[in-house]
């Protein structure tokens, strides 16, 4: 027997070998079946932390089971089990693999090992041609989503293969007739051919002739799974006969010469219903007959598209009449409410189509823009007037019809919702002896992305400095699309190098309140920490036998962007222009009269200036105020913006001065979403011209406004 010194090794050594000596061992296992059984000795107080395993035990203690007779266990492989073993007593993990990974994870899962059902789950390999089917099945016993859903993209990209190969024939009914159901990018043809082979194999082994009866009987319930009234009228013929009842094949023929739901002798004993492609993109297109008749009908009336389904997800256009004189119209999204987390992201072009051939369409596009539960809508940001939409020179309105369309691409589902404004990263740095050898300006990532607040964040670590002094920094890294120039965040952070000791602290540092954007896209801790001190085992940073540091990052993305398609907080300027005309007209209208300029998007949002006649009183009758808008979406409920502006009202007089005003740093939102400029007296006593003569242009009877907006950022809050 093989012996330890009690000076040599650490505690998890110690541990091995007390396992693999099996000394003062009290309680053993048969594992396996028939050739791969195997005898395992164990201690009742280590296997013990299980509580499966000490349930067993104290069982076996008062039962009259003698104390040599070891334990069977044939639902389980000998390897998994010694897998198991090692974890349990050492928390080695140094033999699982890919190949036993499933079988650890069902021992995980039976013996209620919480850590070690973590590791085999990740360990689990992706599917290839020859594991797909039996992943699939054990992914379904064990309800592990992820691996089902890649199992199920596999079979779909490599269904015409994979359904000619003998790992297909060997699924049983219940898998045959889940994965029939779920397909959605293979035709109906492959799909009954497919079912087809399987029957005709379950056939050959039971000895039976392929008949259309027989292959009625083996496919079972699979059979109804099979959309027959979407094939072709050519393909349907190639079925053979005897597997369908004659009812059930006038039903199909009824369903081809009669509409779906128009009533029929013969009920329709299968899905009719086109399989939802999973396509990743698609054009959504609304045409608005009698647009006239629409324009003049009331506020909030709408139209929308026919649904479209683009990577699974439900979509349509909705236009809608938002006043007596504008029109809006929006992508939405109409997923289900039976799930409140659900989200998604696309990026979509909205266009009003040109009625004139050569002439352009109107459009705007978005990029990245974050679909989920609190925000379904899209809204192309500038409410169109009626008046302007159905003007001829615009080319946008002919026949009396109006069309828009939406051309929606890069469509990703987000298993949880990304817009969680506060995570946490995690990356182990292994080998780490072998990283400080490196030389300065190598790094280091986190493995996986993880996404907070809209946006995907990772760790760097780079070295850093000379020989001497040779250190590491931490970085955290906003991974934003790089095709999208301007987003811009702004977030909160601390770092915490993690101690391996529970005697000593983390070190920790933090940032508030820092903007992320296209050209800052990486922060770091304000430390840099030299490889002998984080690798001094007293500091108790360092993981001596697993040769690694840990470092976590606690995020808190504090104004995370719905909508990221925003211009550079940094450059973001623009000019508005109003025009008064018919002035002297306007100066007689009642109060709460008003004037608008054209819309304006500034920073990605749209901005007019607001002409208003107020009551001024009995010395005055009236004031002239001059507003600056922020007409944003109405659906976005928590928009905010920061902006300054230099205002000007243009003189019409040579060797006069334009009238200025400044402002800075003013603040607008949802429920403020105007700043008054100017508030002009005119009228009662007051001489009306005293205010007006040297801005107002008595040839043109106008006035003229121009405000230079200086956005200086723009906050969309998600709550």
């Amino acid at each position: 027997m093989s012996s330890l010194s009690s000076k040599s090794g650490s505690l998890k050594e110690r541990m091995k070998h007390l396992l693999s000596t099996g000394d003062k061992a009290d309680v053993q296992f048969l594992v396996g079946e028939g050739e791969g059984k195997e005898l395992f000795r164990a201690h009742k107080v280590i296997i013990g932390s299980s509580d499966v395993f000490k349930a067993m035990i104290d069982f076996d203690s008062k039962s009259e089971r003698t104390e040599n007779v070891p334990i069977e266990i044939p639902d389980i492989s000998a390897n998994a089990f010694k897998v198991m073993l090692s974890f349990i007593y050492a928390e080695d993990l140094s033999e699982l693999d890919g190949d036993n990974a499933m079988d650890v994870f069902y021992a995980a899962k039976k013996y209620n090992i919480a850590s070690l059902i973590d590791h085999s789950r990740k360990k689990i390999p992706m599917p290839n041609h020859h594991t797909v089917f039996l992943l699939y099945a054990q992914a379904r016993l064990f309800d592990l989503e992820d691996l089902t859903k890649n199992c199920m993209a596999y079979i779909e990209k490599n269904g015409k293969a994979l359904f000619e190969s003998e790992q297909f024939f060997q699924v049983d009914q219940n898998l045959l007739c889940e994965i029939l159901d779920k397909l959605i990018n293979t035709s109906e043809l492959d799909i009954w051919e497919a079912a087809f082979r399987w029957a005709d194999e379950k056939c050959r082994e039971n000895a039976i002739e392929c008949t259309g009866e027989n292959c009625r009987t083996v496919l079972g319930p699979a059979l109804f799974k099979i959309r027959f009234p979407l094939m072709t009228k050519e393909d349907f013929l190639k079925i053979p006969s005897g597997l369908l009842t004659m009812e059930e094949m006038l039903g199909i023929y009824q369903f081809h010469c009669h509409p779906p739901n128009s009533p029929g002798a013969f009920p329709l004993k299968f899905s009719g219903q086109e399989r939802i492609c999973d396509r990743n993109e698609g054009t959504l297109l609304l045409d608005i007959e009698k647009f006239s008749e629409f324009a003049r009908e009331n506020f909030g009336s709408e139209r929308s598209s026919e649904t479209m389904h683009i990577k699974g997800l439900p979509w349509k256009i909705l236009a809608q009449i938002k006043n007596e004189n504008d029109f809006a119209f929006f992508l939405c999204h109409t997923a289900s409410e039976e799930d409140p987390n659900w989200s998604c992201k696309c990026s979509a072009t909205f266009r009003i189509v040109s009625q004139k051939n050569g002439a352009k369409d109107y459009t705007w596009k978005f990029i990245d823009h974050i679909f989920n539960n609190k925000s379904s809508l899209l809204a192309f940001p500038i409410l169109f007037s009626l008046e302007r939409l159905m003007d001829p020179s615009k080319g946008l309105h002919n026949e009396d019809k109006v069309t828009l369309a939406i051309d929606i691409t890069e469509v990703e589902k987000f298993d949880t919702n990304p817009n969680i404004s506060n995570g946490t990263i995690v990356m182990e740095i292994d080998k780490l002896s072998e990283f400080a050898r490196e030389i300065c300006g190598s790094e280091r990532s986190s493995k996986n992305e993880v996404s907070i607040g809209g946006f995907p964040w990772k760790i760097n670590a780079k070295i850093k400095g000379d020989k001497s002094k040779k250190c590491v920094g931490f970085y955290l890294k906003c991974v934003a699309p790089t095709k999208n120039v301007n987003w811009s965040l702004q977030c909160s952070a601390t770092f915490r190098l993690v101690s391996q000791k529970n005697s000593k602290r983390d070190l920790i540092g933090n940032f508030n309140d820092r903007i992320f954007n296209s050209k800052i896209t990486e922060r770091g801790f304000d430390k840099f920490i030299t490889f002998s001190k984080l690798m001094n085992p007293n500091r108790g940073f360092y993981e001596e036998e697993a040769d690694k540091v840990t470092l976590a990052i606690e995020v808190f993305v504090e104004e995370p962007k719905m909508d990221k398609f925003i211009s550079d907080p940094n450059n973001s300027t623009g000019k508005i222009v109003l025009e008064i005309g018919e002035f002297s007209e306007f100066e007689q209208e009642i109060y709460k009269s008003e004037r608008s300029s054209e819309t304006v998007l500034i920073g990605g949002l749209p901005w007019k200036i607001l002409a208003k006649i107020k009551d001024g009183g009995y010395v005055v009758h009236k004031y002239l105020c001059l507003y600056l808008r922020c007409v944003a979406p109405m659906e976005d409920e928590n928009w905010s913006c920061k902006f300054s502006a230099n205002i000007r009202i243009v003189s019409q007089e040579s060797g006069t001065k334009d009238l200025k005003r400044k402002l800075n740093e003013k603040q607008l939102n949802s429920k403020t979403n105007s700043w008054e400029l100017f508030a002009f007296p005119f009228g009662g006593y007051t001489n009306p011209n005293v205010y007006f003569n040297e801005f107002y242009n008595r040839k043109k009877d106008s006035l003229t406004v121009a405000v230079e907006v200086i956005l200086a950022r723009k906050i969309v809050e998600f709550i």
